[in-house]
């Protein structure tokens, strides 16, 4: 009889191991991809009521710890994904945002983010 591994193994090392195998091919693919890639955004709340702000590269989310999204927290998370983006050398031809109010604040307050 084959022994499967247990919820907790498959939900660690296992889960672990393809996440970061996922986000490997996500960004090598990313680098590689002549167009660049398109940013969608996104905040939600989690079962424990925490805000979350999701970036649909489906590459990450960033959890506030609870903390709302401010318009000034947006423009934050903003040009530090960009900055990690043009780190990796990913070209990015777009963004794209819900249309709440901090993300519309966020929009009047930044009229460019610059990239190196």
């Amino acid at each position: 009889m084959i022994a499967l591994p247990s919820q907790k193994v498959l939900s660690g090392r296992i889960l672990k191991d393809a996440t970061d195998e996922v986000s490997t091919k996500l960004l090598d693919n990313a680098k590689n991809d002549l167009s660049g890639v398109t940013l969608a955004f996104n905040g939600w709340k989690n079962m424990a009521q925490q805000h979350i702000f999701g970036e649909m590269i489906i590459w990450k989310a960033i959890n506030c710890g609870g903390n709302r999204g401010t318009a000034n927290e947006i423009i934050r998370i903003t040009q530090q994904l960009f900055a990690e983006l043009n780190q990796e050398n990913i070209r990015v031809n777009g963004l794209i945002t819900d249309s709440s109010s901090e993300n519309a604040s966020a929009r009047c307050e930044t009229t460019s983010i610059t990239l190196s």
